[in-house]
């Protein structure tokens, strides 16, 4: 990536970050492209309204779950860059379709908390205690 942006002007290859570097960074942009594993990066998206266009495959997180029509576009598991590339564009000329689809990041990002997912969490371990005890 950092070769590649030696002769792109418009890539920029960041490296990690972190804090307010990294939520003033993935606020910038309209969608976010993700072809491989993807984990609470979906929340990341879902918070700044900036829709994922990734693919169905297998070695996803569970957060992948969360996405759908409404807040993302899901490509095959054999998708390729060109096809990548044609979602991409689909979106950048179709600006209804992405606001439909940022604004369903939007609803998503009210369902998706920090605060819900923590008491699903907790709500699990009490779960399993339960079960556990019943033996």
């Amino acid at each position: 990536l950092v070769e590649a942006a030696e002769t792109r002007p418009w890539l920029h290859a960041l490296g990690a970050r972190v804090g307010a570097d990294k939520a003033a960074i993935a606020a910038l942009p309209s969608v976010t492209i993700h072809p491989g594993l993807a984990g609470l990066h979906v929340i990341e998206t879902f918070a700044t309204g900036s829709p994922m266009v990734t693919a169905d495959i297998d070695y996803h997180s569970h957060e992948v779950s969360y996405l759908d029509s409404s807040n993302s576009v899901m490509l095959p598991a054999d998708a390729s860059a060109d096809d990548f590339a044609a979602a991409v564009e689909r979106l950048m000329t179709d600006p209804e379709e992405l606001a439909r689809l940022q604004a369903g990041c939007a609803e998503a990002a009210e369902v998706f908390t920090l605060q819900a997912m923590v008491g699903n969490f907790a709500d699990g371990i009490a779960d399993a205690l339960t079960v556990y005890r019943q033996g």
